[in-house]
């Protein structure tokens, strides 16, 4: 009992030492510096801290499935500073290299869901000159999900998604002559070398979604079969003949295919509602 007692006070201190660390000095849309990084201002909960070392992290076990996916194994990162931050206590999300800067997302807590989902807290994003720890993107506080993974875009730029149970993405960080700036996610993203512009319907649901699309000049694909619950025919007799898959259970998910002459689309929605709302979407370029 005695032993396990200061097991919790040793992590106590651990995550109350990290949110110490990260809030000297934490930087907001007004005086950011990087040689100079800005929050856009309706990214409250997001700061940004010069800090030139990593604290150790709480240890936690990602090894379970299904959190273990969204973690990157050892043998499969691509930084040699992912692997001393591993080392330190933090499970590794993602690695991106923009220009000569490695950008690592880390967490220190994971939570497994429904359907294959897990839930990511005490996250936070490493920005890296080589080896040089230039500071770290984290959140105003260690329970918040808004760092999950990262992609880097076509257009250039890298997309911070959360780490929910559905990860969503809240916010896009872009480089510039000046430095860093963290912006909320544009309304359109470029795909397959600029030839395909995507209009972000995140959110939407999905018979508002396809009707955005259909107006940037995607075209439904009708699904030749369909696999879907009964409860779910009611999305084909609405017209909306794109949807080939539906899942049963769970956060329900399902998928509505599009194309237009350079790419084709997937949405993916999540939601028991009669018109569920989107959660993803994935492009793919036509070669």
């Amino acid at each position: 009992m005695i032993s396990h007692i200061w097991a919790l006070r040793i992590n106590c201190i651990i995550l109350v030492g990290l949110a110490l660390l990260l809030s000297v000095g934490a930087k907001t849309a007004s005086n950011a510096d990087i040689s100079h990084f800005e929050i856009g201002r309706d990214l409250n909960n997001f700061r940004f801290n010069e800090i030139k070392l990593i604290p150790n992290g709480p240890y936690s076990d990602v090894s379970e499935r299904p959190c273990a996916y969204f973690a990157v194994p050892a043998d499969d990162q691509k930084f040699s500073i992912s692997r001393s931050i591993q080392n330190k206590g933090w499970g590794i999300l993602s690695e991106v290299r923009l220009a000569k800067y490695h950008l690592i997302a880390f967490a220190g807590s994971f939570s497994a869901g429904t359907s294959n989902t897990c839930s990511i807290s005490q996250g936070n994003i490493a920005i890296f000159e080589q080896n040089n720890l230039l500071g770290i993107i984290h959140l105003d506080a260690p329970e918040a999900t808004l760092i999950g993974s990262l992609e880097l875009m076509d257009a250039g730029f890298i997309r911070v998604f959360s780490g929910d149970f559905i990860q969503m993405p809240v916010a896009d960080i872009h480089l510039s002559l000046n430095g860093f700036k963290l912006k909320t996610i544009s309304a359109l993203t470029a795909y397959c070398n600029g030839t395909s512009i995507v209009p972000s319907v995140f959110g939407k649901a999905i018979v508002e979604a396809r009707n955005v699309l259909i107006k940037y000049g995607f075209e439904p694909i009708e699904a030749i079969e369909p696999s879907l619950p009964a409860w779910r025919r009611h999305l084909i007799d609405a017209g909306i003949r794109e949807v080939d898959a539906c899942s049963g259970t769970g956060y329900s998910f399902c998928r509505f295919s599009y194309k237009n002459e350079n790419s084709s689309v997937n949405l993916i929605t999540a939601g028991d509602e009669a018109f569920p709302s989107v959660a993803r979407i994935d492009v793919n370029c036509k070669e």
